[in-house]
């Protein structure tokens, strides 16, 4: 990897929550931009993800043989030839397709979302928001605030937090992430979403950033089909743990990219004055 381009949507921030996603590493470096908590995620073993990438590059390859010059073996020490160049791009694009789609449709899942949390429109025919609407209609009693930038400072990283609630019966907020995610299915303990072991990591950074740390839950959504949603609440003990990896992979992070950003004391305290006016 270049040094001075991030792979994978990297995204950044200014120091005052500002997004910056189009932003590279070099200009990160240029104007002192935070990394996101996603971005610095990205050097956390994925786990299933990782699995369900080569799953999907090995079934593009299997659904897709090549056939006439792109057939001949590859050859340790040679260069490929040209079909064969045509022809790995192809599987590597249509295996990208797939995952970009997973993407997409958890955008869809986060707007949904957000929108019933707001009282906007959602798309009432999808299966999948409907599951969610019906926990959401259940349990949130009142939206304090929905898609807020927070930043630590200390660690020099920020993110972008799905919602702040209050759920029937407990008057400590509860910070949500919805997350679009594929679900197992067995005939003992019914659906199951896939985890991953850093979902509790994201939203212990986004709770460090704020003075009375609330309850943090991950809402597994069901990308495809009509099924209940599964909610992991995570205990204040795991919260804590997991602001330990926090710690650890931002500075994984840091050293990989040879980058720790400054805090611009300036810009800081002209933001505070701003926002007292």
């Amino acid at each position: 990897m270049n040094p001075t381009t991030d792979q994978g949507g990297a995204h950044y921030y200014t120091q005052t929550g500002l997004p910056r996603y189009g932003a590279t590493l070099r200009e990160a470096r240029k104007h002192n931009y935070l990394p996101s908590i996603t971005t610095v995620l990205n050097a956390w073993p994925a786990g299933y993800l990782n699995d369900w990438i080569k799953f999907e590059l090995l079934k593009a390859r299997h659904n897709n043989p090549p056939d006439g010059d792109a057939a001949a073996p590859v050859i340790e020490g040679e260069d490929l030839t040209d079909a064969q160049q045509v022809y790995f791009k192809e599987i590597v694009s249509k295996s990208n397709a797939v995952r970009d789609a997973a993407a997409a449709r958890g955008n869809e899942i986060h707007a949904g979302g957000e929108a019933m949390l707001l009282g906007k429109k959602w798309n009432r025919k999808d299966p999948s928001l409907k599951e969610l609407n019906r926990w959401l209609e259940e349990f949130a009693e009142e939206t304090y605030w929905t898609e807020r930038s927070l930043v630590n400072l200390d660690l020099r990283i920020a993110g972008r937090a799905d919602a702040l609630i209050k759920t029937v019966g407990d008057a400590r907020p509860m910070l949500i992430d919805f997350k679009g995610r594929s679900f197992d299915h067995g005939p003992r303990k019914g659906w199951k979403a896939k985890r991953y072991s850093k979902d509790v990591v994201q939203l212990a950074f986004y709770a460090s950033t704020m003075i009375d740390p609330p309850r943090i839950a991950n809402l597994y959504v069901q990308r495809e089909g009509e099924c209940p949603i599964e909610v992991a609440e995570y205990t204040d003990e795991e919260r804590i743990k997991a602001f330990e990896m926090v710690r650890c992979v931002v500075a994984i992070w840091y050293h990989e990219k040879r980058y720790a950003p400054e805090v611009n004391h300036e810009e800081i305290l002209k933001h505070m004055k701003e926002v007292q006016r």
